[in-house]
């Protein structure tokens, strides 16, 4: 898996890791909630892929708002 690890998000936000092979396959995509949030927004998640041999580029994104 790929562990994500973030500082100053709010829990329960999601993110969209993204998977992109450097040459031939399809990008993949995993969507995962934040969680393990402790009050600063210091968030873990794991997002999981089934990836063939080969080099990828991985790409995580997360939208959300602060109050």
């Amino acid at each position: 898996g790929v562990d994500v690890i973030t500082t100053g998000v709010p829990s329960g936000t999601t993110v969209a890791v993204t998977a992109k092979a450097r040459a031939g396959a399809a990008a993949q995509v995993s969507t995962v909630p934040l969680t393990n949030c402790d009050t600063l927004g210091n968030c873990t998640a794991t997002a999981t892929f089934n990836l063939g041999a080969g080099a990828f580029v991985l790409e995580a994104r997360a939208t959300f708002q602060v109050p």
